[in-house]
């Protein structure tokens, strides 16, 4: 899903400070997913077992949570124009 995150987050590149702010959002869980794998994995090595993907899983659903509002503002915004 952070892979996903990386390949959408240059879609909303436009001037508008709502889609600054869901690129950024997708670009930040991103960033927290790598520097998650980089602490898990030197704090455990290679027993880091489920806690790299708790981390994951609750870094996605934070980002996806807060898009999901912010998208809803924007598709809203973009109906209302119509």
């Amino acid at each position: 899903m952070s892979v996903s995150f990386a390949c959408i987050a240059p879609v909303f590149d436009k001037n508008s400070l709502l889609e600054k702010s869901i690129r950024w959002m997708f670009i930040i869980g991103v960033l927290f997913t790598i520097v998650a794998l980089a602490i898990i994995s030197f704090i455990y090595g290679i027993n880091r077992e489920y806690r790299f993907e708790v981390a994951v899983i609750t870094i996605d659903y934070v980002v996806l949570l807060i898009n999901g509002i912010l998208l809803a503002t924007l598709f809203r915004k973009y109906r209302k124009a119509e």
